[in-house]
């Protein structure tokens, strides 16, 4: 899958076409990850703005991906909603679960960032200082 995105613009074709490639859950999650460059924060902010009615994520995904492959400007939150409408499609989740999974998601991401943070510390702390002579 391709990462839909120009400088800070959201390739909208890119991105329809990446997700109708997510065959599962993870894939959805995934693609919202790199989609947002992995920055957590924005993407809870983004998630707690999707409607809980299933009805109006739908409408909003519908109208989302007809703008995204006529080639008007894609916003993040017109990726969040089209990803939550997979997300159910594929796991027949409401969207409250999908909100769950995007936080649970974040704080992965927070973890890892935290972890290479902390190794790459352990990895200066440890290498040998060089010396010219």
């Amino acid at each position: 899958m391709t990462i839909a995105r120009v400088d800070k613009r959201i390739k909208g074709k890119e991105f329809v076409a990446s997700l109708d490639e997510c065959r599962s859950a993870d894939d959805v999650l995934g693609l919202l990850g790199r989609t947002f460059n992995g920055d957590s924060d924005k993407m809870r902010e983004r998630a707690s703005h999707v409607s809980d009615s299933p009805q109006i994520v739908k409408l909003n995904a519908t109208m989302s991906t007809f703008n995204a492959k006529q080639g008007k400007d894609t916003r993040h939150q017109d990726c969040m909603n089209m990803a939550a409408y997979r997300y159910a499609e594929l796991t027949g989740a409401g969207m409250k679960e999908f909100k769950i999974a995007v936080n649970k998601y974040a704080t992965k991401l927070d973890m890892k960032r935290e972890k290479d943070v902390e190794t790459k510390e352990v990895v200066r702390h440890y290498e040998p200082e060089q010396r010219t002579f």
